[in-house]
């Protein structure tokens, strides 16, 4: 089961096929509450997107973006 991105923008949600934890988490060196959680996806772009041949730009989100970088409760997408 994938998790629900398009509550932070995300338009393709039902075209998502793969959905994973990245960065420090995934890597085994997240330490408590003191790191962000990054998630990475695949989608495929409806078919209407695809006939247009027009490029798609990634789709990216962070609920973070202080000085300093994301806190501990921050989700990067």
């Amino acid at each position: 089961m994938n998790p629900d991105f398009a509550r932070y923008g995300f338009a393709y949600q039902n075209q998502l096929m793969m959905a994973y934890i990245g960065g420090s988490q995934a890597r085994g060196a997240k330490l408590g509450a003191t790191d962000d959680t990054d998630w990475y996806g695949l989608y495929i772009p409806p078919s209407n997107k695809n006939l247009e041949r027009v490029r798609e730009e990634h789709s990216v989100f962070t609920t973070g973006g202080e000085v300093g970088g994301n806190g501990p409760s921050d989700v990067d997408i």
